[in-house]
């Protein structure tokens, strides 16, 4: 896995399309047309399906007709006719089955799609497909892995990197959310997984939505999932569980060890589309106020998390009931992000230059304390 070659194998898939296409084409001219090609074989890969739809119609019309006997009725004899040798069967490089990663899927979700529609076991499938067990694929998948999967796939290497949860995960403009999230995975502590101590590797944690698993067109597992400071879906106000509904198993779809059809636990076999569903629509825009402050804080006169404030803020957060590690339960979570909010807006009504307004928690402690010193 490691000597994986990625320009090397666009090569060869590259001259394989070329010599399938070109099979009836004159031997030298196809060798010139295929080490043009193969100056740059990852583009001439992205032109190959422009270059069949212009070639194709005019070379299915090749070889041209035999010619007509000599009384015109038909074609000349069998022993006229030119021989010439069938070009060597292409070999698949492509999956069968390659279903694109959707913008926001983790790229263990796209994973297990592939493995369902393939018929194979999602376990043994991303044991092939990476070369290596990892107890986190999303966080813990390298650059050769990405660089196989996007050969196999036919996908852009820098799309499937996407879907990753890694620190060095490039931080490019888009939606508020998306660049609050690509920073995240840098600073703080605020995806979500369980770490039992000791030279263990932290199991991730992966928050889904019932109602969206139940759909065939949004079954798949979110990257904003897996951060603690989003406890509804966004799509649906569906409040987000992150362990199944009957056992209490983490969710771990690559673990299953058989065909499925259907994200299921991989301990009591629990559909989880089939989880009740709890709808907190007022959730999302709380969770989105956090979003928008963090974002304010990040980006408003940097391009990352590089401000104390920022720093500070993130810090502020992981340290309590919305930590990463080890997390609460996802009611305390809730809870959490609607006392931040709240203390966003409260800020915000206090003006910009004003110190927020404490807490009913702050000033009971308060009165204790003065009530100690008063003694």
């Amino acid at each position: 896995m490691d000597d994986f070659d990625l320009e090397a194998a666009c090569l060869v898939r590259l001259r394989q399309d070329l010599e399938a296409l070109l099979a009836n084409v004159e031997p030298a001219c196809r060798e010139r047309i295929i080490a043009l090609f193969s100056i740059r074989p990852r583009d001439g890969l992205e032109a190959i399906p422009q270059l069949r739809a212009v070639l194709g119609p005019r070379l299915r019309r090749w070889p041209w007709p035999a010619p007509a006997g000599e009384n015109g009725t038909g074609p000349v004899g069998d022993a006229e006719w030119e021989v010439e040798a069938l070009p060597e069967q292409p070999r698949a490089t492509l999956w069968p089955y390659r279903p694109k990663r959707e913008p926001d899927e983790l790229i263990s979700s796209w994973l297990w799609r592939i493995a369902r529609g393939l018929g194979a076991p999602p376990k043994r499938f991303v044991l092939d497909a990476i070369g290596s067990r990892l107890t986190d694929v999303d966080r813990e998948i390298s650059d050769t892995a990405i660089d196989r999967l996007a050969f196999l796939s036919g996908q852009s290497r820098e799309h499937l990197m996407g879907g990753t949860m890694r620190a060095d995960i490039e931080v490019r403009p888009g939606s508020r959310r998306e660049q609050v999230q690509r920073a995240l995975l840098r600073h703080g502590d605020l995806v979500l997984n369980r770490h039992h101590g000791g030279r263990g590797r932290a199991v991730p944690i992966v928050q889904y939505c019932p109602v969206c698993l139940a759909a065939e067109r949004t079954a798949y597992l979110r990257r904003g999932w897996r951060f603690s400071i989003e406890v509804a879906c966004v799509e649906d106000g569906c409040f987000l569980l992150d362990a199944c509904w009957k056992c209490g198993a983490l969710l771990n779809p690559l673990a299953q060890a058989v065909p499925a059809t259907a994200f299921v636990c991989v301990k009591c076999c629990a559909p989880l589309a089939k989880a009740p569903s709890l709808r907190m629509r007022e959730a999302v825009g709380e969770q989105t106020a956090i979003y928008e402050e963090l974002h304010r804080l990040a980006f408003t006169f940097a391009d990352d998390f590089v401000g104390s404030l920022a720093l500070d803020y993130v810090e502020r957060l992981s340290s309590g009931d919305l930590r990463g590690t080890n997390p609460d339960n996802a009611a305390h979570r809730h809870n959490a992000v609607m006392l931040e909010a709240w203390r966003l807006r409260e800020r915000g009504a206090n003006g910009p230059g004003m110190r927020m307004r404490p807490t009913r928690r702050r000033t009971a402690t308060a009165r204790r304390s003065g009530a100690t010193a008063r003694r």
